[in-house]
């Protein structure tokens, strides 16, 4: 008896254990590229694991940049689904590359139609979210050195802040890229350029991301930060010593989209992985962290932004930032060196 007894028990917690392995094994992997900070992507992930247990995360995170030339390398051979929190103009790129694969219509209805893809043919990408460059200031450590807070950009030319400022390198950093446009936008090409030469005897460091200006500032490794809005507002309500600035004469700003990269085959998962991004639902999430969001009448809940936001966001054109990417950033590294 004792033998028959032993011999159930063995018998099953062997088919508990085949049955458990079996069940991992059957999950789908699903490759999603994001360049989201990772401050508030792990909570991203951990709502989408409670909505699809049996789908197989695999994250890769890093800035924008680096992961648009990941897709690239990758070429015929993506090893991507979905590409989720990338920079537009990365996305328009991309697009021109044929990397990327069209959205169903049905999937937007309730984006706003300023988000959406409308340089390709049919939409290839949407915005989910947008960020703005803004200042991040060190007031403690301004005021032991005895300096005032900038207002503005054109504050930050004073001989003053020498070495005391770090901005993200716009070759790797989608923040990077915005701010430069930004001065553009506002100051036409010329302008901007001889602005950026006056600023670059005041920086210290060209960072790989955005949202390190905005750390270091935080921390007292800098003065001042060239950096991510949101980042800078997030981190400064539970930081006493950051104080946000967005600039007099306006910002740079770009959209956080998401995409299906182009494959023979594409997974329902990466479907249901877009739908689900883009739902009210995950909307509200990330209002929670950016101060401005794609879905129709949903609104930022991150405190701290000025009524007059929306208004002075730089005349951005998108295509022309795409088309005039490589150009620029060449004239960048002659200019600046390749910082990080």
């Amino acid at each position: 008896m004792m033998k028959k007894l032993l011999k159930i028990s063995v018998l099953f917690i062997l088919s508990a254990f085949l049955f458990g392995c079996g069940s991992k094994e059957n999950k789908t992997v699903l490759n999603v590229y994001t360049g989201l900070e990772e401050e508030y992507l792990n909570h991203y992930i951990e709502m989408y694991k409670a909505d699809f247990p049996n789908v197989e995360l695999n994250i890769i995170r890093d800035s924008q940049g680096a992961i648009a030339a990941k897709v690239i390398a990758e070429g015929n051979n993506p090893v991507a689904d979905v590409l989720w929190g990338m920079a537009s103009i990365n996305l328009i790129d991309l697009a021109k590359e044929g990397r990327l694969s069209e959205l169903n219509n049905e999937w937007l209805t309730n984006i706003d139609p300023t988000y959406i893809d409308s340089i390709s043919e049919k939409p290839q990408w949407t915005g989910m979210t947008a960020w703005t460059s803004a200042i991040t200031a060190n007031k403690y450590e301004l005021a032991a050195k005895n300096l005032p807070i900038p207002t503005s950009y054109t504050d930050l030319l004073d001989e003053k802040y020498s070495k005391e400022i770090v901005m993200p390198n716009p070759a790797s950093s989608g923040t990077g890229y915005l701010t430069i446009l930004g001065w553009i936008s506002i100051w036409g090409e010329e302008k901007a350029w001889e602005y950026m030469n006056q600023l670059h005897k005041n920086i210290s460091q060209y960072t790989h991301s955005g949202s390190a200006p905005v750390k270091m500032a935080m921390q007292g490794e800098q003065l001042i930060g060239i950096g991510m809005d949101s980042e800078s507002i997030r981190l400064g309500k539970t930081n006493e010593s950051i104080v946000t600035i967005l600039p007099a004469e306006g910002y740079g700003w770009d959209m956080e989209g998401i995409a299906l990269v182009k494959k023979d085959t594409i997974k329902p998962e990466a479907v249901d992985f877009i739908k689900w991004a883009l739902s009210k639902k995950m909307m509200e999430e990330y209002s929670k962290n950016i101060g401005l969001v794609s879905y129709k009448g949903v609104t930022t809940k991150l405190e701290g932004y000025p009524a007059d936001f929306k208004e002075k966001l730089a005349k951005i054109d998108f295509k022309w930032a795409s088309d005039n990417r490589e150009r620029l950033l060449k004239e960048w590294e002659i200019r600046y060196g390749k910082g990080e």
